[in-house]
């Protein structure tokens, strides 16, 4: 896991260069004398201060131009949509294996992998899922017209939890600046990473700096929901609770009319 996310770190650092702080990682590796004789394992990044009373003070904006600037960036891998090893979303397992259509890796590596995690077969939520990653219907998603979509690197899990100030930059002054961490990184469509953005607190500001690098495409509205589904899945899969019905709500809306 710390491998992982020392991997989605590295990556998210090279994409972002200097719009966004991302904390270096120094060392990963097992723990030499495991507490209880059991297996464990560490990951040592560098310090950050964050939040450090700076959040009301620095715009949003710097923040979403930051993110399509990642976004943005040439792809490091040119294998497709995926990366370079499975990581995990939350605690559930996340894989990443390469494939070269975006619509076919949400289908079998989002939608019907979650499926797999959370519903037993003939359930509801089993049903309209594979409704949904039929063929033809997840494709009627992205029949807008656009360009083809190409692989971006994503944080993949991106709520207001894994975002904060970081008090002091690399910079000579030391100026406060945006700062994303705790990834489940992933080359993925770029719409993808708003799929928590039901969590995140993005306010108006954020959108105007991403939207000036990344204009909005004509089907986002209508991929939206599909992108959240995925998330909301997977907290129904670590919380049980509401989130299977917020789960069956939401994939009703998505293939009705399918």
């Amino acid at each position: 896991m710390f491998a992982a996310e020392a991997a989605g770190l590295n990556a998210l650092a090279s994409a972002a260069g200097d719009t966004l702080i991302i904390p270096r990682v120094l060392h990963t590796g097992p723990l030499p004398s495991p507490p209880n004789g059991r297996p464990s394992s560490f990951i040592v990044m560098e310090h950050l201060d964050l939040g450090a009373g700076a959040a009301g003070r620095l715009s949003q904006r710097a923040l979403g131009a930051g993110l399509a600037t990642v976004h943005a960036a040439p792809p490091a891998d040119s294998r497709g949509f995926g990366f370079a090893s499975d990581n995990w979303i939350g605690g559930s397992p996340q894989p990443n294996g390469w494939m070269e259509s975006w619509v076919d890796f949400f289908r079998e590596r989002r939608l019907l992998h979650m499926n797999r995690l959370l519903a037993s077969p003939g359930s509801p939520v089993d049903r309209m899922v594979r409704q949904l990653a039929a063929p033809g219907a997840l494709e009627s998603f992205f029949d807008d017209g656009e360009e083809v979509i190409r692989p971006s690197l994503i944080h993949g899990d991106l709520w207001s939890g894994n975002m904060s100030i970081a008090g002091a930059t690399r910079s000579p002054g030391g100026a406060p600046g945006w700062s994303i961490l705790d990834p489940a990184a992933y080359y993925a469509h770029d719409e993808a990473e708003f799929g928590m953005s039901w969590c995140a607190s993005f306010g108006g500001e954020f959108w105007e700096g991403y939207r000036s690098l990344i204009p909005e495409a004509p089907g986002f509205a209508k991929r939206r929901p599909l992108y959240e589904l995925y998330h909301i899945m997977n907290h129904a899969v670590m919380f049980g609770g509401g989130y299977v019905g917020q789960a069956e709500a939401l994939l009703a809306r998505l293939t009705r009319g399918l």
